[in-house]
């Protein structure tokens, strides 16, 4: 039992770390964290992560031999994308990419454009730059001060977060320590022991898992 949650321990800390090399731009911890990462996806039998990603490390790596002014930009915090003025809110290329098209698709997106070649290539092309000039009319619009502080830093989610944890602490001191089943591997909220079938863990309600 201690080893099973120790390991969901350590992959929990090293996706930390990878939110952390993106919100921060730490390109050296993101090569790190990345070569870190690919065990885990030959273990999860994530067929084409574990088969990519060690690729891509590799490319990273290699970054400051085959491509330094790109490597330099990069130390620079700009493989990824800041779109607001707080503090550790940086995300990657994809991820804004992603929010400029629920922008654009708030204000009408390519509903009914795709039986016409022409006028959708059109849209597809003048997207991004729709997405910039209804950001900055808002931002021109928009009185208020938000500064520069996280939001996670707000009174009411500090609260809440607090809140969560000793709801939490009370309901393992309620249920029993769960280090305590010795070999076995027991459901938290509902203390029942999961049966050993075929090597692997499985619930006795649901079946394997």
């Amino acid at each position: 039992m201690f080893m099973f949650w120790a390991t969901i321990m350590d992959l929990e800390r090293l996706m930390c770390r990878f939110i952390r090399s993106l919100h921060e731009g730490d390109f050296p911890l993101y090569v790190q964290v990345c070569d870190e990462l690919c065990s885990w996806f030959h273990v999860m039998d994530h067929t084409n992560y574990a088969r990519w990603l060690p690729v891509h490390a590799r490319d990273m790596v290699q970054l400051s031999q085959k491509h330094p002014q790109l490597h330099a930009e990069f130390l620079k915090g700009n493989f990824v994308v800041q779109r607001s003025a707080h503090k550790f809110s940086l995300i990657g290329k994809d991820q804004s990419h992603e929010q400029s098209n629920k922008n654009l698709q708030a204000h009408g997106g390519a509903v009914g454009l795709y039986e016409n070649p022409e006028t959708l290539t059109f849209f597809m092309l003048a997207g991004p730059d729709c997405t910039r000039c209804i950001e900055e009319f808002e931002t021109v619009l928009d009185t208020t001060t938000s500064g520069t502080a996280h939001h996670e830093e707000a009174s009411a989610l500090q609260t809440k977060f607090c809140t969560d944890v000793l709801a939490f602490v009370e309901a393992t001191e309620q249920l029993g320590n769960p280090f305590n089943s010795g070999t076995e591997l027991v459901a938290l909220r509902t203390q029942e022991v999961m049966e050993k079938r075929g090597g692997c863990f499985s619930h006795p309600a649901t079946g394997p898992g």
